[in-house]
């Protein structure tokens, strides 16, 4: 095992734990021996992407998770950034800028965001009309105007390559990182949304392209795992070849946020302890 795996931080997305109020969440990511996490104002009972956010809110999450001894490692920043209709973009935008300026008050250096799909219906949901250039221009102009803001909050910005959305595949990630030309525009890794099911067998290369087009800007890797039928499942017990992952993130001496997503509370468990045996012990 590395040195690189045994410096990461393994964290959690905070909704795994639905709880009356912020500082039980945060408890609970404590008690899961988690030192960080991705952050959703759901969890602080707001909206997903809300418009305003009081400075007391602000300052509960911050004492939260300053007393569970949490670090706020991302905000959830996302919305439909391919979604035909702009007065969509508009109001994402407003609402991100909303979310971004808590950033620096709650100690978050990034944001994750979604590069959306034509799908009206669920951001996350291929489409078609994705292949259509004005699809990518809509989605860029507004990335672009994300990272504005982002930049203003001095805060990174995370794109994830999922075969859902506009950005399906670390060549089109590349491209968009050329085209902004903005060190705050980096990359989460999730190898369970690299391929879509049935597909499994264009892992290895997806990881090939992956590392060899975008490994110097990866900021955050996802702990997702999943069978072949799409299924989420607690890491360790889908297809995801996280021991491969990890030799290759050792490689590169990556010693960034390992995040746990897609599962059950019950389910984050067995997932910290597959990590926890891989050697990711920060």
């Amino acid at each position: 095992m590395g040195i690189a795996r045994d410096s990461m931080s393994l964290g959690i997305f905070t909704r795994t734990y639905p709880r009356a109020n912020v500082g039980q969440v945060f408890q609970a990511v404590h008690d899961a021996g988690l030192t960080s996490a991705a952050f959703n104002m759901t969890c602080a009972g707001l909206a997903d992407m809300p418009e305003v956010i009081q400075e007391e809110t602000l300052a509960a999450i911050h004492a939260a998770s300053d007393e569970a001894w949490v670090t706020i490692d991302c905000l959830s920043g996302t919305f439909n950034m391919a979604h035909p209709d702009l007065a969509e973009h508009e109001a994402g935008l407003r609402r991100f800028a909303a979310v971004a300026r808590a950033a620096n008050p709650l100690g978050a250096p990034a944001m994750n965001i979604c590069t959306g799909t034509r799908d009206t219906g669920h951001m996350w949901r291929w489409h078609d009309g994705n292949n259509d250039p004005s699809a990518w221009r809509d989605m860029a102009s507004t990335v672009a105007a994300a990272l504005a803001i982002a930049e203003a909050a001095g805060v990174d910005l995370l794109v994830e390559p999922e075969t859902g959305n506009i950005i399906n595949s670390p060549q089109r990630a590349k491209r968009l990182i050329e085209e902004m030309a903005s060190p705050r525009l980096k990359i989460i890794v999730d190898v369970a949304n690299m391929t879509d099911p049935g597909e499994e067998a264009r892992i290895p290369a997806a990881m090939d392209a992956t590392f060899d087009l975008l490994g110097d800007r990866f900021a955050m890797i996802h702990g997702k795992d999943r069978k072949a039928d799409g299924t989420v499942v607690p890491a360790g017990k889908g297809i995801v070849p996280w021991e491969n992952l990890l030799d290759r993130l050792d490689a590169i001496g990556f010693t960034g946020p390992f995040i746990i997503h897609g599962v059950s509370e019950d389910g984050a468990g067995e997932a910290i302890d597959h990590f926890r045996s891989l050697g990711i012990l920060h």
